[in-house]
């Protein structure tokens, strides 16, 4: 966790980075300093765990002064799949989670090492910005995708 500037207040780890304004990801989910930026790194693999990690920061906000503070995570994807793996979406329906840009993060059929676009992404951003709910896809198989209105920060209030 760090405050306004950058500098690390609080961490469950040892930490060898007390200032981390300079790092991608801070800059991303400080933003603008207003409202801030929710942060999804790429999946990475790391020698020393032997595991699939992802980076999530998300900004502390305060509505007079804007962001107070970032805190940041790094998750086990396997944990990450299987929690969407497990929701209950309906009968013959899967859960994916993908960047607005279509990068994917987690889904069926995709292994954290693959640098693909999520089929349907542009049908998807197209709809979200018209209000719709949903979308078909016109490619075959006819796929239906259902669309959240809301971000993911709206979704996950800190």
């Amino acid at each position: 966790m760090t405050d306004f500037l950058g500098r690390l207040v609080a961490a469950t780890d040892r930490n060898a980075r007390y200032y981390n304004a300079l790092e991608d990801w801070w800059k991303e989910t400080y933003a603008d300093g207003r409202d801030g930026a929710v942060f999804i790194g790429d999946v990475h693999y790391d020698k020393g765990s032997g595991s699939f990690l992802i980076d999530i920061a998300q900004p502390f906000v305060e509505p007079e002064t804007g962001v107070i503070g970032v805190i940041k995570t790094v998750q086990n994807i396997q944990r990450l799949n299987g929690l969407l793996g497990s929701v209950q979406a309906g009968p013959g329906t899967t859960v994916s989670l993908i960047r607005a840009k279509g990068d994917v993060i987690s889904a069926t059929g995709y292994s954290s090492l693959q640098w693909a676009n999520f089929p349907g992404t542009l049908g998807i951003l197209t709809a979200r910005e018209k209000g719709k709910k949903y979308f078909i896809s016109t490619e075959a198989p006819q796929t239906i995708y259902g669309v959240s209105q809301r971000s993911f920060p709206q979704l996950y209030r800190t």
